[in-house]
């Protein structure tokens, strides 16, 4: 089964990447991918009211993403201030990773 996805090229802007799977790669499949591609017409029936909300709620905020690619930086800062990497340094340190 199909569902509408929004249209990602209108929302693009020219400095934006998109990056598309290859087509020799696999699909990757959820559990309810798995059993409306493989399960029998009963399990599909039945378990069609568990997916709906997340399959709806997925789309829902699939759309929202798509919509606000327009209001995201072009580029992020490329220079972090001493202060934030003492600060990065010291958790780093806490969690027992040995530096950065």
């Amino acid at each position: 089964m199909k569902f509408p996805m929004p249209r990602e090229t209108r929302y693009l802007r020219p400095v934006d990447r998109v990056r598309y799977g290859k087509p020799e790669h696999k699909e990757g499949l959820s559990v309810p991918g798995i059993t409306m591609a493989y399960g029998s017409l009963s399990s599909r029936l039945k378990s069609l009211p568990f997916y709906l909300n997340t399959i709806v709620a997925t789309l829902r905020e699939l759309s929202k993403s798509v919509r606000s690619n327009a209001s995201n930086p072009y580029s992020g800062a490329s220079v972090i201030a001493p202060e934030t990497l003492e600060e990065l340094n010291a958790y780093a340190l806490s969690l027992g990773i040995s530096g950065i």
